[in-house]
């Protein structure tokens, strides 16, 4: 009994921390991307415009936040479709 609460304790623990972990990614990921419209003239705050590998490291991060929550959203289906079959078949 003791062991199913640990089980899953830690995969609460795992589903926070992919969450809070892809929230930062799209958090820095939209940071750059303001950065870079900045730079390239959007409001004129800066003389030198970033180079566009600034561009492509905002999208992968972007990309890397998105595909986190993806993952847990996926995690957590699969979990109820478990859930919902272990009920039907009464264990």
């Amino acid at each position: 009994m003791k062991s199913t609460k640990i089980i899953q304790t830690a995969q609460l623990l795992s589903d926070e921390a992919l969450k809070a972990v892809s929230l930062y990614l799209i958090f820095f990921g939209l940071l750059v991307m303001v950065a870079i419209g900045a730079s390239w003239g959007v409001w004129g705050f800066w003389f030198v415009p970033l180079s566009l590998r600034w561009f492509i490291a905002a999208v992968v991060l972007l990309s890397a936040g998105c595909f986190g929550l993806l993952m847990l959203d996926v995690k957590r289906c699969i979990r109820k479709v478990k859930l919902k079959l272990n009920a039907r078949k009464g264990g």
